[in-house]
């Protein structure tokens, strides 16, 4: 698998974690979760930052979808432990790395959901940093092992009743921020939720 893809597929599972601060609050009313977001990268050796944007849609015991909309629409979508990527045409293309990527995104899923912090700190070295404000909450995250730990040098998050920023630090030098807006949450998953995951 290549380190883009795994780049790609780590900023989607990173971008989980900051929600389980509210699932833990109120672990089952949480079936159904759904974000917009802008991303923002910042590489070594170019001036200008490459932005996107898009949505999540995160569903209990069903999976995940990461819609990018602009500037080039494409969606990834976790389930079952198989992940695939459907472009703007439609056309669709199975991700296969024999399932260990898949896997490790939909354990550590099952974890997040469940609120699990000890299950998320097999993955990574998990602390609380400084908050911003005092209504605020902050969480930092260093991964312990491949191949997040290849891409990865720490992980930033700050939120509040829900997560407000991602900041990932590459091994590269290059730095990649997720900013979360219009964050809601629903008791129940319905047809719509499970069709926008095929």
């Amino acid at each position: 698998m290549s380190r883009v893809l795994i780049g790609a597929l780590a900023s989607l599972l990173l971008a989980i974690v900051p929600w389980m601060p509210s699932m833990a609050a109120s672990p089952e009313a949480a079936a159904v979760l759904r974000a917009s977001f802008a991303q923002e990268r910042v590489l070594p050796g170019f001036r200008r930052p490459l932005r996107s944007e898009g949505d999540v849609l995160l569903v209990r015991g069903e999976g995940l979808r990461w819609r990018t909309r602009a500037p080039f629409p494409s969606t990834l979508i976790v389930r079952d432990g198989r992940m695939a990527f459907r472009d703007a045409e439609g056309r669709t293309q199975a991700v296969d790395d024999g399932g260990h990527v898949a896997g490790l995104v939909q354990a550590l899923l099952d974890a997040l959901l469940a609120a699990d912090r000890a299950a998320l700190a097999t993955r990574f070295t998990v602390s609380d940093l400084p908050p911003p404000r005092p209504s605020a909450w902050a969480l930092g995250l260093v991964p312990k092992d491949a191949p997040l730990d290849a891409i990865y040098t720490r992980i930033e998050v700050v939120g509040e009743v829900h997560v407000e920023r991602i900041e990932l630090h590459e091994a590269s030098g290059g730095r990649t921020t997720i900013r979360f807006h219009d964050t809601r949450v629903q008791a129940t998953a319905g047809e719509a939720e499970r069709r926008a995951l095929e």
